[in-house]
């Protein structure tokens, strides 16, 4: 997908007028990259992984700070 973005970057690079680098030719080229890595046979695979399909989730109070660790807000003071 980043490929994808950035073949649309360079086209809208090459339309806007910018002369600094041959944008027409990189967005091609990403484009390209783009479309062969999306037709692979893992791209559904990746995209599952990418929606949350395949992916272990931690436990809810994995990432809980201990009550006696944590301080009122009210009770921090300012430097």
């Amino acid at each position: 997908m980043g490929d994808l973005h950035w073949s649309l970057w360079g086209f809208v690079q090459h339309a806007k007028g910018n002369t600094t680098e041959d944008f027409w030719d990189y967005g091609l080229n990403r484009l390209r990259r783009s479309n062969t890595r999306m037709s692979s046979a893992d791209f559904g695979r990746h995209l599952d992984l990418v929606r949350g399909g395949s992916r272990s989730r931690a436990s809810k109070h994995a990432y809980r700070v201990e009550q006696e660790r944590r301080k009122p807000f009210s009770s921090v003071r300012e430097g």
